[in-house]
């Protein structure tokens, strides 16, 4: 009899372990739709971002004066903005 249920155990164990491998995580997934301006003609910068994150509405215009600002300054200002933003 302790054999049949040792026998029964190891049968069923693999069954349970697949079944449970199989169980599916849902996550929700947020819609995004953006629209994105950046221009830099090397005096300011203007970020133009607008649109929905999910049921957020997004809404950002502000100008930058970048006079004087190297090449990676500028990149890390649209960065931040973007990331602050979580648009990137």
């Amino acid at each position: 009899m302790k054999q049949i249920r040792n026998i029964l155990t190891i049968c069923i164990l693999p069954i349970t372990l697949v079944a449970a491998a199989q169980t599916t995580t849902t996550r929700k997934v947020e819609k995004v739709n953006i629209d994105k301006s950046i221009d830099d003609n090397g005096k300011e910068l203007h970020i133009k971002i607008s649109g929905t994150k999910g049921n957020k509405p997004i809404i950002f215009d502000r100008l930058y004066n970048i006079k004087g600002m190297s090449k990676p300054q500028v990149e890390a200002v649209k960065k931040h903005v973007l990331d602050s933003l979580g648009v990137n």
